[in-house]
């Protein structure tokens, strides 16, 4: 594999991975820095079985807060008490934006699937690459004025 390719490998590697890695991260994050604190519920939708709740804070937790508030998806027990109280105690990191945990948050797989699509493309494209290097490799067969017996030497 050429340099420029491992480049464009490790690359490609470290864009599909961003959002797993940075994930996990700020999940450890708010296991040890993080601080139980109320926030105001904005607003809160239901679509059928999906529940949100967009979320604001005041204080050294509203940093980047958009106007609409910090959504995160719950469980309708979670939903009904936001709707109930409009607040929520949750776990944040102060001065982190949407570094925070929400009791009752409802996860995803979708992210988790489509990393793991990315890399199993990666891993495609990596093995149709040294595949066909190594035929080229194969076909170009020995250098110019080899002969059976090795190189030419002059008489």
């Amino acid at each position: 594999m050429t340099p420029a390719k491992l480049v464009l490998l490790v690359a490609l590697l470290a864009l599909v991975n961003l959002p797993i890695v940075s994930s996990v991260l700020a999940d450890r994050q708010v296991a040890s820095e993080g601080r139980d604190v109320v926030a105001e519920v904005v607003s809160a939708q239901s679509q059928g079985d999906a529940y949100v709740v967009f979320l604001g804070f005041d204080g050294e937790y509203a940093v980047e807060q958009p106007e609409s508030g910090w959504p995160r998806r719950v469980d309708a027990a979670t939903y009904e008490a936001a709707e109930r109280d409009g607040t929520l105690e949750v776990t944040a990191v102060p001065g982190e934006p949407n570094a925070f945990r929400v009791p009752g948050e409802v996860g995803s797989s979708t992210g988790l699937w489509m990393t793991a699509l990315g890399n199993v493309l990666i891993a495609g494209w990596v093995l149709v690459t040294v595949r066909r290097s190594r035929r080229r490799a194969a076909d170009v067969g020995p250098d110019e004025g080899d002969d059976a017996d090795g190189p030419s030497r002059p008489v």
